[in-house]
């Protein structure tokens, strides 16, 4: 898999609306590094823990259906809003529907984290997005809740890891759980952490985190990345107008 932003994504104009409009969020920044590539890694199976309006889990959507990698994709969410991302009606969830329509291979599961894992039971989670509650506690147990479900090629991206609020604790997690696996973080926007948690990790990887390990190497990284949000975000803010 590679984590890389597309200023191209075709997201429905709804879906980026609604994105632009939450609080503490824009577009395009670390939202838009969702592509997944074929070619790296070919996920079974890829589940997003908090979708609200559904940016970055269309991403992944797109990325599936246009390198034909065969996944299932599986996104959590009650579609009632929590005090982070704020409160909303059913509309949200209406929309989401909708736009899910166009991806077989997707589905939705409105319930808590913690329901879905008993519902649905999935297994071989090869990619698992956490964007829900973003208090120490609630990603703490998120990732250690949905941990025995991850394949031995697991990959676990971490949402707003450079949010410091006093309520918002990813970061204090992402501190901790970095420190005993492969990991990198890339800090503009909110930041996102990628974390490898597999014994089997796939070579591009191994490749990205072999790459982060130098001062060099990092810097080189999150310029790319950090530019190619920018685009992103161009994208994105020319579409609205």
């Amino acid at each position: 898999v590679e984590v890389v932003a597309r200023a191209e994504a075709e997201i429905p104009r709804r879906v980026v609306a609604r994105e632009a409009r939450r609080p503490r969020r824009g577009v395009g920044g670390d939202e838009g590094e969702a592509e997944l590539r074929g070619q790296a890694l070919r996920p079974g199976l890829v589940a997003e823990l908090g979708v609200h309006s559904g940016f970055s889990y269309f991403c992944f959507c797109q990325a599936i259906a246009q390198h034909g990698t065969g996944s299932r994709i599986l996104g959590v969410d009650t579609w009632q809003g929590d005090d982070h991302a704020g409160f909303y009606d059913d509309q949200v969830f209406a929309d989401v529907s909708a736009v899910n329509a166009a991806y077989p291979f997707s589905t939705l599961i409105r319930a808590t984290f913690a329901q879905a894992l008993a519902q649905a039971r999935p297994a071989g989670i090869d990619l698992l997005h956490i964007d829900g509650r973003h208090g120490y506690a609630d990603v703490r147990a998120d990732f250690e809740s949905w941990r025995p479900a991850l394949s031995p090629r697991a990959l676990v991206l971490f949402h707003d890891t450079e949010v410091r609020r006093a309520d918002f604790g990813v970061w204090r997690f992402w501190d901790e759980v970095s420190q005993h696996y492969p990991a990198f973080n890339f800090p503009h926007g909110h930041g996102l952490g990628v974390l490898g948690l597999g014994p089997d990790l796939p070579d591009a990887a191994r490749a990205l985190f072999k790459a982060g390990a130098t001062p060099e190497g990092a810097a080189a990284l999150r310029q790319t990345y950090a530019t190619a949000g920018k685009a992103v975000a161009r994208h994105f803010a020319t579409r609205q107008r």
